[in-house]
């Protein structure tokens, strides 16, 4: 007998009421995973740009680098606030400020202090990792404000926007960042290298 088969037979010997709720909860998770699968795709996106990229391009998944300019101007025509929202967002990491867990726009400096928590005011010593206690609750810093900073969410938005408008200011930012972090992080020294998630979120 198949699988489905056998399914079906096991079924068929439950008691009405056990066999009527199993099949409710089947159908509520069949529900709620049709739904899952689909809003996500559509979430805060205008049908006609959701059209513009599914009728035209070589690819249905990753961007084409070929279809770079179709897209862009796709995105331009049919959701100008996101595109304006991306730019002022971008401005502001190349002005050193981003939003760190959800205090919004903090002043990171100039240049950036990958170490010091720039809400508090207190900075982590570069040192090796085995000798710093992040737990240590008599410090008056929350290690997160600066683990959230290194890792760096903000360099997508320099991405979208230097996709978007082909402004090398922002690649430039990017890259002034990036060796800016890979210098004040040596591999094991410094808070950035304490927690394994922290360095796994990093690589992806």
């Amino acid at each position: 007998m198949s699988v489905r088969g056998t399914t079906v037979a096991r079924a068929l010997r439950m008691p009405i009421p056990i066999l009527a709720r199993k099949l409710t909860q089947r159908g509520r998770a069949l529900t709620h995973r049709l739904m899952a699968d689909t809003t996500w795709r559509t979430d805060g996106v205008t049908p006609e740009l959701l059209r513009a990229l599914r009728d035209g391009g070589h690819s249905r998944f990753f961007v084409h680098p070929a279809d770079r300019s179709a897209v862009v101007a796709a995105v331009r025509a049919h959701e100008p606030e996101s595109v304006a929202a991306t730019l002022r967002a971008a401005d502001e990491v190349c002005a050193h400020r981003v939003p760190l867990l959800g205090r919004g726009a903090v002043e990171l400096g100039d240049p950036i202090d990958w170490h010091r928590d720039p809400v508090s005011g207190l900075r982590w010593q570069l040192r090796h990792h085995s000798t710093i206690d992040y737990l240590d609750l008599e410090r008056p810093s929350d290690v997160r404000v600066v683990w959230e900073l290194s890792r760096c969410h903000h360099w997508v938005t320099l991405g979208r926007a230097y996709w978007l408008t082909g402004d090398e200011h922002y690649a430039a930012e990017f890259a002034a960042q990036w060796e800016s972090w890979m210098a004040a992080n040596p591999p094991g020294f410094g808070v950035n290298w304490t927690c394994a998630m922290e360095a796994a979120i990093r690589a992806i």
